[in-house]
């Protein structure tokens, strides 16, 4: 937390929860969504509702969900990105990159991907995710 207040208290703090919130939506298969269970998308992420009227649609479909929704489309449109795998490794390097500029051990940020993994992913999906981050770590100390 004192890292957090070196660069900008609250504001880094906000960072944070944006990072999340993007990186969480954007490994989130669309039939999770709200706005897909509240009808105002379908299972592609396009707007099937386009006027919200109640405070539940207006609430789950905001500015920032269409940015969420248009990001993730393009992303889905890259090899590997409408897998489980593409999207997990998506999310966790764009949040991993955040949390570490803000004091977190990558070291030990790794090791707790590659335990989620191993629970959430096929035995295959989690030892691609570990070759992944590897490289990753690689790549990484060549900067």
């Amino acid at each position: 937390m004192n890292k957090l207040n070196e660069q900008g208290g609250g504001s880094a703090a906000l960072d944070m929860y944006f990072v999340y919130k993007f990186a969480k939506y954007i490994s989130m298969d669309w039939e999770k969504w709200e706005a897909y269970k509240l009808g105002i998308i379908d299972d592609q992420g396009n707007v099937i509702k386009k006027n919200r009227t109640t405070p539940e649609e207006k609430k789950n479909y905001t500015f920032f969900h269409r940015l969420l929704r248009k990001t993730k489309q393009l992303m889905e449109k890259l090899p590997g990105m409408k897998s489980k795998l593409g999207k997990a490794a998506a999310a966790y390097f764009l949040f991993k990159e955040e949390v570490v500029k803000h004091g977190a051990n990558p070291e030990k940020l790794d090791e707790v991907f590659v335990e989620y993994c191993g629970q959430h992913l096929t035995l295959n999906e989690s030892l691609q995710m570990e070759q992944l981050l590897r490289q990753h770590i690689i790549m990484e100390s060549i900067k």
